[in-house]
């Protein structure tokens, strides 16, 4: 194979589960204001449930836990009581993803993050968790677009930011840990993909059932970051 150009590359991460490691922590955080205002355990979303919604917007999937398990109107007034109540442990990052960034931006692939978090608190929790977002040219919460994974379209704008600097389609990597809204948004698209399984919501197996190949998925995205040559020539042999 002839060399790598790594700046016709973008990778485009997603955040949540992803960059930092707040999947577990979200979910705990669910349940326990779940219990905290009296919902029966039947009224408390499963892993299974967790497993098939995570990836929306926050608001979004309490309200689909609440439509699909029958929450009374009073139970979702005070839930959202309680949850601002609630103390956020302190988010950590994945130990070594900065240098791990450091290192595809000083070789020249581009960078981009887009999540279903929306953009303040996006800044927020990438400050309090020490991510250095300085590493991105572009960055997309939930908001800053008309559309949201797994919607095809929530991918308009950075595909446009990218296509105006002579980059093509068939470059562009996502980066994700859900089946459902990731991969599944990104396979529409026509980006390629590279999964993050760090939760019991997308293990490995799910991605490799959802037909992604076992080189392409990883657990510690600074990994990934090192095996960028690796990544880039399964893409493209």
């Amino acid at each position: 194979m002839k060399k790598i150009d790594y700046s016709q590359w973008a990778f485009i991460w997603d955040l949540d589960g992803t960059l930092i490691q707040t999947t577990e922590d979200g979910v705990k955080r669910v349940r326990f204001v779940c219990e905290k205002v009296g919902l029966l355990p039947e009224k408390i979303p499963d892993n299974q449930m967790f497993r098939r919604l995570w990836g929306m917007p926050y608001v979004e999937l309490v309200i689909k836990v609440s439509d699909e398990l029958s929450w009374g109107k009073q139970d979702l007034i005070n839930y959202w009581k309680e949850e601002k109540k609630y103390k956020y442990p302190k988010p950590k990052k994945f130990g070594y993803i900065n240098s791990g960034l450091q290192y595809l931006k000083d070789i020249g692939v581009k960078l981009a993050i887009i999540s279903s978090r929306d953009k303040k608190s996006m800044l927020k929790i990438a400050e309090e968790c020490g991510l250095n977002l300085s590493f991105f040219s572009y960055i997309q919460g939930n908001g800053c677009h008309d559309f949201v994974k797994p919607d095809k379209r929530v991918f308009d704008k950075v595909e446009e930011f990218f296509v105006s600097q002579g980059m093509t389609l068939d470059k562009f990597v996502y980066i994700g840990d859900t089946v459902d809204y990731d991969y599944q948004a990104a396979r529409n698209r026509g980006f390629l993909f590279v999964a993050v399984a760090s939760s019991f919501i997308a293990t490995p197996t799910d991605f490799i059932v959802a037909g992604l190949n076992k080189k392409l998925i990883y657990t510690d995205p600074s990994e990934l970051c090192l095996e960028v040559d690796r990544i880039i020539k399964f893409f493209v042999d």
